[in-house]
């Protein structure tokens, strides 16, 4: 059997690793279609594992070119480990088998982009899925899926690494069901939510949300080395990024979007039903600051959260980050 591979991330390189050590014939292997910050540090390791089990490494390809798809008519399975395009039908139905792919949510419930973030806005279930690769995006059968509990120190970034860790520890079990053959798994959870490409609210804060729903804001959008939530000082267009990090309900000092203390580079601001602490990344705000709530279409952001939402899955679910089915 010949086995293609696309994608890389750290569990798309241990993915590798365990093919490699299982002697199986791994025909090319691909990093992920566009360079990515958060991989860079595995890619000279795919490299070279590459090379030394003799494997055509292609780089970060569009695995829907003409040459690529030649190569998948070579091989009777695909695995994916962490590639972040799209793929379409020519590729799927020129491999002789089939092509899986894990994805970081639980499928159907937690479709598309940015799993992890999204999972951390709602304060609703993580987990993983493995499954059957088809046209539809995120929607074929379930070979496996697993899930973990939110904790409420969690960010997007140690949620995905612990997600990453339980897909390595899975995915010697999962391999061999696709290898041995398989029942089509049921989903843990019903529903459709899809998640298009862009981060919520286009990272801007509204200082009209709730304190709880700021706190999740900060926690989904932190994931170094990428930016963070963002504000502006009212009618002024420069970015302040900061991550609110402790909230306080109480009586409003002053109206939403107001700094009312300055501590080094911690910063108090008023929101919907308390104030909250902020962390400031370059601490340029000053006390009596007025910021800007960004929210529903303007020209600062492209993907809004209106006032009040993000209360429950629903409320959220019912704006223009998800489409639900």
């Amino acid at each position: 059997m010949k086995i293609g591979f696309l994608g890389l991330c750290s569990f798309g390189l241990e993915y590798m690793r365990l093919l490699v050590e299982k002697g199986l014939d791994v025909s090319f292997a691909t990093s992920k279609r566009y360079p990515a910050a958060h991989v860079s540090e595995f890619e000279r390791s795919f490299q070279y594992l590459c090379k030394d089990a003799n494997v055509s490494y292609l780089g970060a390809r569009n695995v829907n070119d003409e040459d690529i798809v030649d190569r998948a008519c070579d091989v009777d399975l695909v695995i994916l480990g962490g590639y972040d395009g799209i793929i379409h039908k020519p590729f799927i139905e020129a491999v002789h088998g089939e092509v899986y792919n894990t994805h970081l949510g639980i499928i159907p419930y937690n479709r598309g982009c940015y799993p992890v973030v999204h999972a951390l806005m709602a304060d609703d279930v993580a987990g993983f899925t493995t499954y059957r690769v088809t046209p539809e995006i995120d929607s074929g059968l379930i070979v496996h899926q697993n899930k973990t509990l939110i904790r409420s120190e969690d960010t997007a970034k140690t949620l995905y690494d612990r997600l990453c860790r339980f897909v390595v520890a899975d995915f010697s079990r999962t391999l061999d069901k696709i290898l041995t053959g398989w029942k089509p798994q049921i989903p843990l959870y019903p529903g459709q939510f899809y998640h298009v490409q862009g981060m919520p609210n286009d990272r801007w804060i509204s200082w009209e949300w709730r304190g709880d729903f700021l706190l999740r804001f900060s926690r989904a959008l932190n994931f170094p080395p990428y930016p963070g939530p963002r504000t502006c000082r009212f009618g002024e267009d420069e970015n302040v990024e900061l991550y609110v990090v402790q909230f306080q309900k109480k009586p409003l000092p002053a109206p939403p979007g107001t700094v009312v203390e300055i501590v080094k580079n911690r910063a108090v601001v008023t929101c919907a039903n308390g104030v909250v602490t902020c962390l400031v990344v370059d601490n340029r705000l000053r006390p009596g600051d007025k910021l800007e709530s960004v929210t529903g279409p303007s020209n600062k952001q492209n993907f809004p959260i209106p006032i009040h939402y993000g209360q429950d899955r629903m409320c959220y679910g019912d704006v223009t980050p998800i489409i639900i089915s």
